[in-house]
């Protein structure tokens, strides 16, 4: 069978395809072919089946839309065959679309990916796919498309994105098809077309985008806000200014540094808040949804070329999605991967990447890998890449930073250069109030009452922010009178506050063998993507000999106390859940370590999986 008919491992389907455009007749409603969404105003499709300066579009993914007007603004040469169309402003993008993600790699290093298209073979109103391998590079920017005899590519598939599935992207236009095979002209080539303003990176703006991000719901977003969940409402982040206008800083430099800046301190410290502060505001949607007396420092708009959540990843996982951001090749090897991104990024435009949970990486092995094959080549050996890398000061193999060895520049957020009470203060009160996300009865909700209740989880919490969100929340819930701030007092160690707070939690079935304790551990045994709530069940029969229901784990995921625990995702599999905070899960695990050996725990979880499935 012929690598056209077999897609490569890995292979992937764009999910959403509001993009794909119909290019109708100027007789009727018979599709010439096809086009995509490129802005919120904007399609690119082929010149050759624009015969006229006004033509006419539908969008077939967009249930009841009407045919469109839209003029052509822009033309390529008689070798790029493209056409940029401007919808008709009056009637304007139906509501619902948005545009796919565009990467621009180079032609040769698109050889050997799948690709697929969706077109309209025949003229067929509904439409078709077809999909296969690129097969080589052509001149002036083109690439030849393999196809299978069940996946050829016929007349009406001109002007269709092409989506390549190692980018997870589109990455061109198919423009020609013959004998059943097609050829494409790419976006590198395109970048040439006047009016077309999202092609060959870096010089027109970042390849990876906030919204297209996987862990922009279960990471970046809450994490920016102070809250757990993506869904809880509230921006409760505060302050972090000394730390923020260093890290802006050092996207803004151009003086050839070579060196990575490092965000580091204990756990619970507030890590990932800051640096998913700067991944977010960075995004023009983000910064105009954020309140009115929101001042704390802010990214430059558009300054993030990529920014990489670790956790559960592999070097060339990471490596990879980088390349992917850049519209370089895809390593296949981690040595490879300087030299492409080398060749990618030779204009001088900035290129700004973030890598979180560098210590939560799939191994100790791998955070070093990401050190000295991803981020230490990427700050030394490209002039306009900029790192920040946030982790914590050590791992289970000892000293994390030190394997950075003098590259780089120290962030620690438990100096007090970059701490300031008044902060940790702030986060108090926001919490203590679940601003955004107000409950009714909170006795809380009056600031005079509220604020010295902050101030004295602030003087005790170390200037650990999960600790003094753990019990600022605690109390925010739970309290039906306003506590005395001269008898509030607690232990300032992240697993004794966290067993305090577990202590009030209603487990998941009410009476049942398994406590919300239980429960958590059970889930700190996850790596990415985390457990689907019929895992998670299976888990908790495994460690504890108990039955929970996987629809009232779920339940009790959702709930307002546990939320601030468990962070949710999608997986092909269905939802998925895991616990939100390393130190959390390295604190359930020494609890059940003193009593329970760690082998004997993951052998029992193996045999229930595989038995489970």
């Amino acid at each position: 069978m012929s690598a056209a008919s077999t897609p490569r491992a890995g292979w992937r389907l764009p999910q959403d395809r509001s993009w794909v455009v119909a290019v109708l007749s100027d007789d009727d409603a018979t599709p010439v072919g096809a086009g995509f969404v490129i802005d919120d105003e904007r399609i690119l499709t082929c010149s050759h089946i624009c015969g006229s300066e006004t033509v006419r579009v539908r969008f077939p993914m967009v249930p009841g839309q009407p045919v469109r007007r839209a003029l052509v603004v822009a033309r390529g040469t008689a070798e790029q065959d493209l056409a940029v169309l401007r919808v008709d402003a009056d009637a304007g993008m139906p509501p619902g679309v948005r545009p796919p993600a565009l990467r621009c790699p180079r032609p040769e290093d698109l050889e050997g990916g799948s690709w697929w298209a969706f077109g309209f073979p025949g003229g067929d109103p509904l439409g078709d796919s077809a999909r296969g391998e690129i097969g080589s590079a052509l001149g002036h920017g083109w690439v030849r498309l393999d196809t299978a005899p069940s996946h050829r590519i016929e007349r009406g598939f001109s002007g269709a994105g092409l989506w390549c599935a190692p980018y997870g992207a589109l990455v061109g236009v198919v423009a020609q098809a013959g004998g059943g095979n097609g050829r494409a002209v790419t976006l590198f080539e395109a970048g040439d077309l006047h009016g077309l303003a999202t092609c060959r990176p870096p010089d027109a703006g970042p390849g990876w985008t906030l919204d297209g991000d996987t862990q922009a719901a279960r990471h970046w977003r809450p994490r920016a806000r102070g809250v757990a969940v993506d869904s809880e409402g509230g921006w409760r982040f505060r302050g972090r200014t000394a730390a923020l206008h260093r890290i802006v800083e050092w996207f803004r430099q151009r003086e050839d540094h070579r060196q990575v800046l490092m965000v580091t301190g204990s756990p619970g410290v507030g890590k990932s808040a800051v640096l998913a502060r700067i991944v977010t505001t960075a995004d023009p949607a983000v910064g105009a949804l954020l309140p009115a007396d929101d001042d704390a420092v802010r990214a430059d708009e558009g300054s993030i070329g990529c920014a990489v959540f670790a956790r559960g990843r592999t070097a060339l996982e990471v490596a990879s999605e980088i390349a992917r951001a850049a519209s370089a090749h895809v390593p296949e090897q981690l040595q490879d991967f300087p030299a492409f991104m080398a060749r990618a990024l030779t204009a001088g435009t900035p290129f700004n990447v973030v890598i979180d949970a560098l210590d939560e990486a799939a191994s100790p092995e791998q955070a070093r890998l990401i050190i000295r094959m991803v981020a230490r080549p990427l700050a030394e050996t490209v002039p306009c890449a900029r790192v920040v890398v946030g982790a914590r000061h050590r791992d289970d193999l000892g000293d994390l930073l030190g394997a950075f060895r003098a590259g780089r520049v120290t962030i620690d957020l438990d100096s007090p250069a970059y701490f300031a009470p008044a902060d940790l203060e702030a986060y108090a009160l926001a919490t203590l109030r679940l601003s955004g996300n107000e409950r009714a009865g909170n006795p809380y909700a009056d600031g005079a009452v509220a604020r010295p209740v902050a101030r004295r989880i602030a003087e005790r919490s170390a200037r650990n922010f999960l600790v003094a969100g753990l019990v600022a929340r605690s109390h925010g819930l739970y309290d039906t009178e306003p506590v005395d701030p001269d008898a509030l007092t607690f232990s300032p160690d992240v697993d004794e506050v966290l067993h305090a707070y577990l202590e009030r939690l209603v487990p998941p079935v009410a009476g049942g063998a398994v406590s919300a304790a239980g429960a958590l551990t059970a889930l700190a045994f996850a790596h990415m993507p985390g457990f689907t709530a019929p895992l998670w069940s299976t888990a908790i029969g495994a460690l504890h000999d108990a039955s929970v229901d996987p629809q009232a784990l779920a339940r009790f995921a959702r709930s307002a106390a546990a939320n601030f625990l468990i962070e949710s995702g999608s997986d092909p599999d269905g939802r998925t859940f895991r616990l939100f905070h390393q130190a959390l899960v390295d604190s359930l695990l020494a609890q059940r370590a003193d009593w329970k050996e760690r082998a004997t725990d993951e052998r029992a979880l193996t045999r229930a999986f595989l038995t489970s499935w």
